[in-house]
């Protein structure tokens, strides 16, 4: 049942961040400092446009079926729905070479499908952004240059979503159903990339 897809044509203003959780342990001594990194995650908040009555019904039933903090859904950033890329084939993983880079094929010989900041969504239902141009060499393979890395690696020969590329996330708090006098609905909500 989940996750569930998530009507982005309702968002009014959405804002997201990249969450690194990270600490850093300095020498009282030598000053020297030590940083650590233990994982990372996507959040941000959303406010969807004023709605009619039978749209809110409809959101209303979205809402319930995800059952508060326990279902998921699938969404794509707004700002980042269409790739700024081509986007013309989908990738395919060859191999890993990290957490950040990867090699893809199937792409157009010598073009560039993706540009830096387009988003990649994986089959494990992690959501990642390039940090480089994905462009091909002469047998349609590329190096995909990745931020954050990938927590878990997905199998070799799965497709790479990007158009558009959609991560998996759930509500970050419970969503209140608010009606003006001119029966038009709002609501805000925060998410949370889902991490299995």
């Amino acid at each position: 049942m989940y996750p569930l897809e998530f009507p982005t044509y309702l968002i009014r203003n959405l804002s997201y961040r990249l969450v690194r959780i990270q600490g850093v342990n300095t020498s009282v001594f030598t000053g020297h400092q030590e940083v650590f990194d233990h994982g990372h995650y996507w959040e941000g908040e959303l406010t969807l446009k004023a709605l009619n009555k039978s749209e809110a019904f409809l959101f209303q039933s979205f809402l319930l079926k995800l059952k508060g903090l326990l279902g998921s859904f699938t969404m794509a950033f707004k700002d980042k729905e269409v790739p700024l890329g081509e986007a013309n084939r989908t990738p395919i993983i060859n191999s890993f070479i990290s957490d950040t880079k990867l090699e893809v094929s199937n792409l157009l010989a010598n073009q560039t499908l993706l540009k830096s900041g387009d988003m990649l969504g994986f089959s494990n239902g992690e959501y990642k952004m390039l940090v480089e141009d994905l462009t091909a060499d002469a047998q349609g393979v590329a190096l995909a240059t990745i931020e954050p890395g990938l927590r878990v690696y997905p199998g070799l020969g799965s497709s790479i979503d990007i158009n558009p590329a959609k991560g998996v996330f759930r509500l970050s708090n419970q969503v209140d159903f608010v009606v003006s006098n001119a029966m038009h609905y709002s609501f805000s909500m925060s998410f949370r990339e889902v991490i299995a």
